[in-house]
């Protein structure tokens, strides 16, 4: 409620996960430290999810929002599917919730306010890895995963979206099937998934 502020206005979130351990525990409170200096107006709005309590008590003493979701880390399938899925899990509760939220990699930097690049023109807003999108965005000889870039997404809270995100995480819900394992890159998986369902639109 604090990230969210006061009132029926409420704000939009920005959000970044992390598994903890040191490598991973410091690119998150890298992206952290540099909301506190380039945006602080944000850092109220900044929460970090964490996947363990160390991870969880360190974004705490550093003071950064921070909701402890945790994860079996010495089951290493459990945690490679909950690596997987936990930026659609994310923006999918943000939906179901009602709240408009920005999710991002954790081994970003923040530079400025980020919602000043958002036009607000749609459910989802994405970055893409194409250095010209007006020609190559969804060009069929063009890499899959190269459209859509899955370390920014904001949604825009509402049913349509958390139906087109469920629909997504219960179509790959499991990480083998008959033996066949999921792609692991979720960037791919999900770039094949939307270019299927713009074609069948």
């Amino acid at each position: 409620e604090r990230a969210l502020g006061p009132g029926r206005e409420r704000r939009p979130l920005l959000i970044t996960w992390t598994t903890g351990g040191e490598k991973y525990l410091n690119l998150a409170l890298n992206l952290a430290l540099s909301v506190r200096k380039n945006a602080p107006e944000l850092v109220d709005q900044f929460v970090c999810v964490a996947l363990d309590r160390a991870a969880y008590r360190s974004m705490q003493r550093q003071k950064f929002n921070a909701v402890l979701h945790p994860v079996d880390h010495h089951s290493e399938g459990s945690l490679k599917d909950a690596i997987w899925k936990m930026r659609w899990l994310i923006l999918r509760t943000l939906s179901r919730m009602g709240i408009n939220g920005l999710v991002v990699d954790s081994d970003l930097v923040v530079l400025r306010d980020p919602f000043q690049a958002l036009h607000g023109d749609s459910d989802l807003e994405v970055m893409t890895d194409h250095f010209f999108p007006d020609r190559y965005l969804w060009q069929y000889w063009a890499r899959p995963e190269e459209h859509i870039n899955t370390g920014f997404i904001f949604v825009r809270a509402s049913p349509r979206v958390e139906a087109f995100l469920t629909e997504f995480l219960e179509e790959h819900a499991e990480p083998s099937i008959d033996g066949i394992l999921r792609h692991w890159m979720d960037q791919q998986v999900f770039n094949k998934f939307v270019m299927r369902r713009m074609h069948h639109a």
